[in-house]
């Protein structure tokens, strides 16, 4: 190593008592389901509604608190340049092999252009931390179908 010792072979010790890791719950989202076309309102915002399915497919119960967010994107990748256009907390437990399905209205700013664009759907939107899962990449679905924003 980096300190000279006089016996190098006693450094390391195995514990008499064994480690159980815990199984892990894990969120995974489907049936993002946005409307076909949507105009403005009144005050040039859209308001989007839509229909999704948060999953948990881990072996333990995912408890809470946790996020799912919707972005709004061009594409169908997430990064920095998509607008969250909802956030949706969680405050009860989600059991292993249960769902429950959101039916919320998002918005998207008065400020955003009329075209098409993909729904990104986030479970535990506020990414790994907040939530511990057995696999903190699989909690994005890009809906299939795109929203058209009318102007």
């Amino acid at each position: 190593g980096f300190l000279a010792e006089a016996d190098e072979t006693n450094n390391a010790q195995v514990s008499a008592a064994r480690v159980t890791l815990l199984a892990r719950p894990d969120l995974m989202v489907s049936g993002v389901t946005p409307p076909n076309a949507i105009g403005p309102n009144s005050n040039g915002a859209y308001s989007i509604p839509l229909s999704l399915t948060v999953n948990n497919t881990g072996s333990s119960t995912a408890q809470p608190y946790w996020y799912d967010r919707v972005y709004l994107s061009s594409d169908a990748v997430l990064d920095a340049n998509d607008a969250m256009i909802s956030s949706t907390l969680r405050s009860t437990a989600l059991a292993a092999a249960e769902s429950y399905t959101l039916s919320p209205t998002a918005t998207a700013a008065a400020t955003t252009a009329p075209g098409e664009y993909y729904l990104i759907v986030v479970a535990d939107g506020s990414g790994s931390g907040f939530l511990a899962e057995a696999d903190e990449t699989n909690n994005a679905q890009v809906s299939a179908a795109k929203v058209i924003l009318t102007p």
